[in-house]
């Protein structure tokens, strides 16, 4: 349950610290040290937890992969954008067909 999964973060944050560091720390410098968010809409996990990683390997991609890119004409629509290839899965695979955003 998310419960568990950020008592199991906090645990983690807590044992990082030295003993007396930690007790150091006021209650409010404690609680932001542990403070995590959690979501389960999958519109949010994508644009906030995957949007830097998203970026980078799309740079990566599109830098490995340059000449192989060129030989595509631009009405192909090749992208090494993975978060236009998240919006499609999603698009292609979400029950009901709800999601019309995206490239």
């Amino acid at each position: 349950s998310t419960g568990l999964l950020l008592a199991e973060v906090a645990r983690q944050v807590k044992a990082k610290y030295d003993p007396a560091a930690w007790a150091a720390l006021s209650e409010a410098e404690q609680a932001t040290a542990i403070t995590a968010h959690a979501t389960h809409c999958w519109h949010h996990i994508r644009n906030i937890v995957l949007k830097a990683q998203s970026t980078a390997q799309a740079a990566h991609v599109k830098e490995a992969l340059k000449e192989e890119l060129e030989t595509f004409a631009a009405y192909e629509r090749m992208t090494t954008d993975f978060d236009a290839v998240l919006r499609a899965d999603y698009k292609e695979l979400h029950h009901g067909g709800r999601y019309h955003k995206g490239k």
